[in-house]
Formats: C-alpha cells, sequence, structure tokens
C-alpha cells in the first residue's frame, strides 16, 4: 500500500511490460538456459506454494521498487572492473578446517601434518558446511569480499599443495590447503562489457530496493493486535525482512 501510494504520488503506472520484464530478471536470477529456468522456477513455487496471486504481487512490487530506484544507480568503470575481475579473473581452488579454537584448529592440522588428508580431517574435525565436501570450497577471487580479507590474502601467499599455518576468523579458526589455481579467462572487457554492465545494475538495483523497501517499512504504522504475531512482525523488522 506504502509503494502504490509513492507511485501515484509520482504519476508512475505499473505496466505488462514491466511486470514481464521482472518475470524474465527472475528467472534469469535461476538459470541462463530459459528451459531450465522455468522448470526450476515451478520447484520454488511448488515448494514455496507461491500461488498466481501472491506471484502476481511480488512481481508487481518488484516493478514498482525499480522504476523509484533506476535512476539513482551509476555503473562506474571500477564497479565494472570488479565485476569483470570476480567473474573472469583467476581463482584459487581451495579446501578449507574451520574450528571453534585455536588449539582445535592445530590439532587438526597437525593430523594433516602427520599424514591424514586434508579432506578426511575436514569431514571430522570441521565444523563449516564445506566439511562435508572435505573442506572443498566454491572457486574464490582475490576481489571477492564474500570471504574475509585473511582468507584471500592467505591463499594469495601460499604455493600449490601448500596447508597454512592456523588462520584467526572474526569468531572461528581455520586452517586453508590450497589445491590448484584457475587462470584468467580470456575475456576482454571489449566483449564482455554489455553484460557485465546489465549484470552490475541488477545487483545495484536489488541492492537500493531492498533499502527502499526497508525504509518505507521503517514509516509505516503498523498496529500488530495480536501479541505473537507482533513479536514475530518486529522480529523482522529488526531483519530487515
Amino acid at each position: 500500500a506504502l509503494l502504490r501510494d509513492r507511485l501515484q504520488a509520482r504519476g508512475i503506472t505499473i505496466t505488462p511490460a514491466m511486470i514481464e520484464q521482472e518475470r524474465q530478471i527472475l528467472l534469469q536470477t535461476l538459470s541462463s538456459d530459459e528451459d531450465e529456468a522455468v522448470r526450476l522456477w515451478q520447484t520454488v513455487r511448488a515448494r514455496r506454494g507461491l500461488g498466481q496471486k501472491r506471484l502476481d504481487s511480488l512481481l508487481w512490487r518488484n516493478a514498482g521498487l525499480r522504476v523509484l530506484v533506476k535512476d539513482e544507480v551509476q555503473i562506474t568503470p571500477a564497479a565494472l572492473g570488479m565485476a569483470h575481475q570476480l567473474q573472469y579473473g583467476p581463482k584459487y581452488i581451495a579446501r578449507m578446517i574451520v574450528c571453534p579454537t585455536s588449539r582445535a584448529a592445530s590439532l587438526a592440522r597437525q593430523r594433516i601434518a602427520q599424514g591424514e588428508s586434508f579432506s578426511e580431517v575436514a569431514a571430522t574435525a570441521s565444523i563449516d558446511s564445506s566439511g562435508l565436501a572435505g573442506g572443498l570450497l566454491p572457486p574464490i577471487s582475490a576481489a571477492d569480499a564474500q570471504y574475509p580479507k585473511v582468507i584471500r590474502d592467505t591463499l594469495a601467499a601460499m604455493q600449490v599443495g601448500e596447508v597454512s599455518d592456523v588462520v584467526a576468523l572474526d569468531k572461528n579458526f581455520a586452517v586453508l590447503k590450497l589445491e590448484r589455481i584457475r587462470p584468467a579467462e580470456d575475456k576482454p572487457m571489449s566483449i564482455v562489457e554489455s553484460q557485465l554492465t546489465a549484470q552490475v545494475r541488477r545487483e545495484l538495483e536489488r541492492l537500493r530496493m531492498q533499502e527502499l523497501a526497508n525504509a518505507m517499512l521503517d514509516e509505516a504504522r503498523v498496529v500488530v493486535l495480536d501479541p505473537t504475531l507482533n513479536q514475530s512482525w518486529n522480529e523482522a523488522r529488526g531483519k530487515g525482512k
């Protein structure tokens, strides 16, 4: 309702073309293959119990938020360069063991030094979800801020096959092994610039849309009479949902 009021105040009408654009964006986030994306989306809808009415509301809401923020998004050369490095630059293929204490991480490293394979130790000692895969992580770019800087810096200083010393994380401790380095792909910026521009724009729009939605929720004066529901509402607002 807040979004509808804001759109009306600016004289903006959500058109069928804008709704269709949101549907395409939603599918593209699942897969670049159209048939696979449709199949995955049907699975997601079934699992979430997302009927047509809720789906239409979701697409309308996203279209409304996007049209309000689109002029605020600026694509800089630095952002494009970062996106190019993340997608096509060299990647570290590594394994990691995460332990709750420095002592536990040291003991895990000692087991590796005594001849146990890194994968076996990761499977039995790591508290990270990657332990189920022998500690194997997705390919890591040196520019990927999703991983702590200490992990990226440690991998950058290692030789292939080397096992690191114990690395202190925010709350836990880790041991890393650099399996190999995947070289950069031969994709000059001139060839992929339009593709990367679209990707960066979508990501910046998504972040700005979330910020706007949170700000609008903060402005909302919702009175919830049921105590349990009121508690859930306040918790959700606190998490930015």
